[in-house]
């Protein structure tokens, strides 16, 4: 997908069936009218087969929580000029870092008290071979419930602190360590509680919620110590003695087991760097350690994977129910390790742990690099080439207008793409193989561009027509090699129901490059669209539904990959 970094070895297209189907028919349409989005959180799961109602009821599940975390990662994102901002993405990191890209297919959230409605059986469409399931809530009523839930946990943190402070009066120092540890996962959940009441309501104002979540961040309310408070006592009471990488992972595995014995084949995440997806030049190292020292069997999540599914936790979650994601933030000289182990299945916080150290007082630190390389530039590029959805209408003076929306109406196009290792963190090292998949659940047109480590565009495919027949199947597009140079890398697929635009390409060893490589004109060139207008807060969630069908749509996704040498 590069000059010598994924050497093209076939490009040939392959149907599987599929339970997932996402264009909806237009008896649904009335059905949703009755839950207006401005009132209600409510989407739509559809499978067909074994177990379908509860396939689908989970699959729209799913679809409600993703739709809370992305809200509340947005507003976070747009309030980069707050000197507050690198504390709350840090501070909610255990809870968003479930709704990076490559997650927002099974966020870990789960949601309580969604109500569900067959849509298959009322409306008596026996002949019919999906199931539709809808999930919904009124808004006042998630928020409401987990506002009582937020206090629920406030009073259970304040009595673990309780104990801790007697303890601490006993000089039961290592008591006291395993006390406040227990308060890890229940702050994490407490956070979970407040994000989900701001993801509840319709249209927050972004730099007022902004601040409720820095103050919710470090704000002692006098019923708790903030969570950073409580890390610091910590740190303070265990005493550690950190001088290499080895302590450092020794210290985190140290606090997960002291909060949960039980013995567990875990699939551990690569570690990644902050919140950007990018993985860590530290994360073998990590692994390495892991695999070494936890008492629990590390495994790989992709094991079993099958390729033909873009989610490698469906695949796990019988086998390994928990899975854990660790994470580096760096400030400064002071790097934070987090790691945190969550229940895929119920979405319970079972542990997390927190270690922090200064990188110039580790004996080995000169040989540890935590930025992934070339992390400034794929800040660039994943930022101008974020997943957008688009409508293309006639308005009633005939002329036509495009209208923008963060992700894909309820009734709208949308494009699927993995990779043979999943949807990520994708880390592949010279000579791998990975195989492309893309998915969409309406005919449409593909494009997909992928950008090497040293900045060159490529364009791999260009109006690839998918039509019914492969609606909702998995269309392998290439097996590719990985060979230099190494870095961060991405590929961006949009569908469209229309044709693209034609893009100007200049073959060099056999690729079509971009002739036009800055960032912001090669994004325009990919979605075949003028620059739209930004205001400073994004439409509501969901537009209007509507019976008559758009002129075009178009839909994309972004993937970023890791290539190393070794």
């Amino acid at each position: 997908m590069r000059k010598l970094l994924f050497i093209f070895i076939f490009i040939s297209i392959t149907f599987f069936t599929s339970s997932v189907t996402w264009a909806l028919p237009g008896w649904i349409l009335p059905e949703l009218k009755k839950y207006p989005a401005d009132t209600y959180l409510r989407d739509i799961g559809t499978a067909s087969g074994e177990e379908a109602f509860k396939n689908a009821t989970a699959e729209a599940h799913r679809k409600v929580a993703a739709k809370i975390l992305r809200k509340v990662s947005h507003i976070i994102r747009s309030n980069q000029d707050e000197l507050e901002y690198d504390m709350v993405r840090e501070h909610y990191s255990a809870v968003l870092e479930d709704y990076c890209s490559w997650r927002q297919v099974v966020p870990a959230l789960k949601l309580e008290s969604l109500k569900v409605r067959n849509l298959t059986v009322d409306m008596a469409r026996q002949d019919d071979k999906e199931t539709y399931s809808l999930v919904y809530i009124k808004r006042a009523e998630l928020k409401e419930l987990y506002a009582a839930r937020a206090s629920m946990l406030r009073l259970q943190i304040q009595m673990e602190l309780a104990i801790a402070k007697r303890q601490e009066e006993m000089l039961n120092r290592e008591g006291v360590i395993r006390t406040y540890l227990r308060t890890y996962p229940l702050y994490e959940a407490l956070k979970e509680a407040e994000i989900i009441q701001i993801g509840a309501q319709y249209t927050p104002n972004f730099r007022e919620t902004f601040k409720q979540l820095a103050t919710a961040a470090t704000q002692i309310d006098g019923e708790i110590l903030p969570h950073r408070n409580v890390i610091k006592r910590v740190e303070e009471l265990a005493e550690e003695t950190i001088v290499n990488f080895n302590d450092v992972c020794l210290s985190l595995i140290s606090q997960l087991l002291q909060q949960t014995n039980e013995p567990h084949s875990v699939p551990v995440h690569p570690l990644v760097y902050e919140d950007s997806e990018m993985i860590s030049p530290l994360a073998s190292t990590f692994n390495n350690i892991l695999q070494k020292k936890f008492r629990w069997i590390v495994v790989e999540p992709v094991r079993e994977f099958n390729q033909t599914a873009i989610d490698t936790n469906k695949i796990n979650r019988v086998r390994y129910p928990w899975r854990l994601n660790p994470s580096f933030w760096e400030n400064g000289d002071e790097i934070t390790l987090r790691a945190t182990l969550r229940d895929i299945e119920t979405g319970k916080f079972i542990a997390t742990a927190v270690v922090r150290f200064l990188h110039s007082k580790l004996r080995d630190g000169d040989k540890f690099i935590y930025k992934p390389r070339g992390y400034e530039k794929a800040k660039e590029q994943k930022k101008a080439f974020e997943p957008r959805y688009y409508r293309s209408e006639h308005s009633r003076g005939d002329a036509e207008t495009i209208s923008e929306h963060q992700f894909a109406p309820i009734d709208g196009l949308k494009v699927e793409v993995w990779t043979s290792e999943g949807h990520g963190p994708l880390h592949y090292t010279k000579d791998d193989r990975l195989k492309i998949y893309v998915r969409v659940n309406q005919s449409a047109y593909i494009r997909l561009l992928y950008t090497l480590a040293d900045g060159r565009r490529i364009l791999l495919k260009d109006n690839h027509y998918i039509g019914p027949e492969a609606v909702n199947g998995a269309a392998e597009m290439g097996e590719f090699v990985c060979t230099p140079p190494f870095g961060i890398e991405f590929l961006n697929v949009a569908a469209r129901t229309d044709k693209f635009p034609p893009i100007e390409t200049r073959e060099e060893d056999g690729y079509h490059l971009l002739i036009n490589q800055d960032i912001e004109k090669a994004a325009e060139l990919f979605r075949g669209l003028k620059p739209i207008e930004k205001t400073e807060e994004p439409k509501p969630i969901e537009p209007p539904l509507s019976d008559e069908k758009p002129r075009f749509q178009q839909s994309e996704v972004q993937l970023m990959i890791t290539t190393t040498e070794k």
